[in-house]
């Protein structure tokens, strides 16, 4: 019900020209709702170790991916002023620690179909 309300509401005739970028977002949004009820399911490590395995897990791929994509990081860290260092420490601790460790727990406490609403509205934020 809820995906025929977003269908109705963001429905664009551009998007059938982009078709593989909307199933690359039906996929994604297919794999966040069943990492919830997972999430939900699993009892034994707290929300902030649920928070911290996929962070540590992801490191030595995404820093694998940065060499290969991107030039420059070097420079670019010794080039950062205090708002780059900032956007980084919020992005960092604010935005992925503490709400997602905060989400899980509501998670854990209530049913899925209360809390899974709250993360759509903040991703729009």
């Amino acid at each position: 019900m809820a995906f025929a309300g977003v269908v109705a509401v963001g429905y664009s005739p551009g998007v059938l020209d982009a078709w593989p970028g909307f199933l690359l977002i039906v996929a994604a949004a297919f794999v966040g709702a069943v990492g919830l009820v997972a999430i939900k399911r699993v009892r034994e490590p707290e929300p902030l170790e649920l928070q911290a395995w996929p962070a540590w897990g992801s490191l030595p791929l995404l820093l694998l991916l940065s060499l290969m994509l991107e030039d420059d990081q070097i420079a670019s860290l010794q080039a950062a002023d205090v708002t780059g260092w900032s956007a980084l420490l919020y992005s960092a601790v604010l935005a992925s620690l503490v709400a997602h460790t905060g989400y899980f727990a509501l998670i854990r406490r209530y049913p899925v179909s209360s809390v899974a609403p709250i993360r759509t509205y903040l991703k729009t934020v």
